[in-house]
């Protein structure tokens, strides 16, 4: 039996209680905003505002982990503008841009993306009524109260030494060191890796920063040096990371489905 903890954000609230059963999809909790909150903003003239943090269910920190554009970049209708693997990836939830432009910024602290639209009189803001948190995979509800949400699962876990961060999905990338080096370098840290769980012997400073700042969902190390997992103890990452032994990296490497990362958890659940 593997135990999967769920933090609820602030404004959040469960729609499940204690025995309940859960499926994969299934919402869980939902947020306590009202729509209307949002009225009453006002917003640069000619730029759509789109509240991800809100659209995904997730903190405005970690919004940067779906996201597909970037400031600079344009789009098209029908452009995907974020995507979030949810129930182990057996599902997406996917924001398509609704306009054509260029994406002129975005908010870390807010979680939202500013796109300036060729219709100078376009504004809009994107935040749906029912915004909620969707569960990962089928279990029961083993814990639920005002700061989360456990559930209880038959699915398989794999269990680290030393982990950082929150829980994260997402399909694993294996990343192999260049010529001599025994780490992952920041030249390898490229635009594909975001939101990826990227299994690799050990990663430079440098790469775990940028790795952190495009929004990889997650690391796994089998190979860890003292000095990045001191530098990870002291420093607040977003990203989640885990330390793991060789022989469950040989595992992972064949593992063809997203999986789950609890970096703080020490765990790594696998869809069968």
């Amino acid at each position: 039996m593997t135990s999967l903890p769920i933090s609820l954000p602030t404004g959040y609230s469960a729609v499940v209680k204690k025995g309940d059963k859960v499926t994969v999809g299934q919402l869980i909790a939902k947020s306590k905003k009202k729509t209307e909150e949002s009225e009453g903003e006002h917003f640069p003239v000619g730029e759509t505002v789109i509240d991800l943090s809100m659209v995904l269910s997730v903190s405005p920190g970690d919004v940067r982990k779906f996201l597909k554009k970037a400031p600079g970049d344009t789009v098209n209708v029908g452009d995907i503008i974020a995507e979030k693997s949810v129930g182990l990836g057996l599902k997406n939830q996917v924001i398509y841009s609704q306009i054509v432009g260029t994406v002129s910024r975005f908010e870390r602290d807010s979680g939202r993306l500013y796109v300036r639209g060729q219709d100078s009189e376009r504004v809009a803001s994107v935040a749906p009524k029912n915004s909620g948190i969707l569960s990962p995979l089928d279990g029961t509800i083993s814990v639920c109260d005002n700061d989360g949400i456990v559930i209880e699962s038959e699915s398989k876990a794999l269990i680290g030494t030393e982990g950082f961060g929150g829980l994260v999905a997402g399909e694993i990338v294996v990343l192999t060191p260049e010529d001599d080096r025994s780490a992952i370098v920041s030249s390898q840290i490229v635009k594909e890796a975001i939101g990826k769980i990227l299994l690799l012997p050990d990663i430079d400073r440098e790469a775990l920063v940028k790795a952190d700042a495009i929004g990889v969902a997650g690391i796994l190390g089998t190979e860890f040096s003292e000095e990045l997992l001191a530098h990870c103890r002291s420093s607040k990452l977003d990203i989640s990371v885990l330390a793991i032994d060789p022989a469950i990296g040989k595992k992972l490497v064949k593992t063809k489905n997203p999986v789950i990362l609890h970096g703080e958890e020490k765990s790594i659940i696998l869809q069968e």
